[in-house]
């Protein structure tokens, strides 16, 4: 199951999971935000379809670490959507730091897009890592 923090939407006629008109009382039954979503890795992998495919079997045996059992279909299915996603994010961001910058009328000083991978012993870290690099 792959877990990625939820960016709103909603029932018709609101956004952002704000209601169209919102004055700012929460009503009692009112369920906790969701700020997960989860997605079946089936479906998460069809993500990838259409996506080159940017790594070899070579390039990928040398990336993976001891004991990994990472190969081409765990790169397409799992890593490349999640590639693809971290790009939008940052390039999205960059985007909103140039347009802010010119609003203000100053210099573009975005600051680089970190992206920090956390996790206990052998889940993966440094494999996400190397890939996300290559």
């Amino acid at each position: 199951m792959i877990r990625r923090r939820a960016t709103g939407g909603g029932a018709s006629g609101r956004r952002g999971g704000i209601p169209a008109r919102y004055d700012g009382r929460v009503p009692e039954n009112a369920p906790a935000p969701e700020i997960y979503r989860e997605i079946p890795r089936a479906e998460w992998a069809r993500l990838a379809a259409g996506m080159a495919q940017p790594l070899t079997e070579t390039e990928v045996v040398q990336i993976r670490g001891l004991g990994d059992r990472l190969d081409l279909a765990e790169v397409r299915d799992v890593y490349l959507p999640l590639s693809r996603m971290l790009s939008l994010y940052a390039r999205a961001t960059k985007q909103l730091g140039a347009d802010t910058a010119a609003f203000l009328q100053e210099a573009d000083s975005t600051t680089p897009f970190v992206v920090g991978v956390a996790g206990s012993v052998a889940v993966g870290k440094s494999t996400i890592a190397r890939l996300r690099a290559s």
